[in-house]
């Protein structure tokens, strides 16, 4: 019971937030074997599953890095790194945490806020912050593009769009820096509910939570329109 924060992608693993018990508790939720879902009564798609908890209270975003074997997953201003090689670490950070994500490249995780100045970057191996990018506000909601470059930042009225350079991916040595741009949307202020960016990386989707329309964000050209229907959220 609780809310999918983050899914690995090999699709096995999904990590669960219940916030609704006492203790508040995170859940791994693994699926161990696939199984046919024509031969499953319950219409299940695994052949055994299993979960680990963990002591986490008001877990509110997560994300796996790209080989799976790692899941950062925030609380307020605490960061928790799950691992399936190391126990469970916790890291105290400055401010709270919107979201996070992981680059493409796994080497980087970049989280909205830990620090007031914006996002925070941090390399897989180790776990250390490597630099601070400042931005207008805090992002609410952040999206790795698959370009291995670029991060999407929600800060209503705009996007921030972060870009790295010099990246060294090196293990626990690995370093990059980067710069960030804002592109207002046109759209007024604004309360997001969701980011989904197109697989190719051309396309932003952005939900928000007054507004029965898509607002669609053309990454490349930087151009914003809102369509009514979500025939094309729905086909990517």
């Amino acid at each position: 019971v609780g809310k999918v924060l983050a899914v690995s992608p090999d699709g096995g693993t999904a990590v669960v937030s219940d916030t609704a018990e006492t203790p508040n508790q995170v859940y791994l939720f693994t699926c161990n074997s696939a199984a046919s879902t024509s031969s499953s009564s319950s219409g299940g798609a695994c052949g055994s599953a299993g979960s680990l908890a963990l002591n986490i209270a008001g877990a509110t975003a997560a994300a796996f890095s790209s080989d799976g074997l790692k899941a950062y997953i925030v609380s307020g201003s605490t960061l928790y790194v799950y691992s399936k090689l190391d126990a469970l670490k916790t890291i105290s950070l400055s401010t709270p945490v919107n979201d996070l994500t992981f680059f493409s490249n796994g080497a980087f995780a970049y989280l909205a806020g830990g620090d007031p100045a914006g996002v925070t970057v941090r390399r897989t191996c180790g776990d250390s912050a490597v630099q601070t990018v400042a931005t207008p506000g805090v992002p609410l909601f952040l999206r790795a593009l698959p370009d291995g470059v670029h991060v999407l930042g929600v800060d209503p009225p705009g996007i921030n769009i972060l870009s790295a350079s010099n990246i060294n991916t090196a293990g626990c040595a690995a370093v990059l820096s980067n710069t960030a741009s804002f592109v207002n949307l046109g759209q007024g202020n604004f309360v997001p509910t969701q980011l989904i960016v197109s697989t190719d990386g051309s396309t932003a989707y952005l939900l928000t939570q007054s507004s029965g329309s898509v607002l669609v964000f053309n990454i490349e050209d930087q151009n914003t329109r809102s369509e009514e229907h979500t025939s094309e959220l729905q086909s990517r």
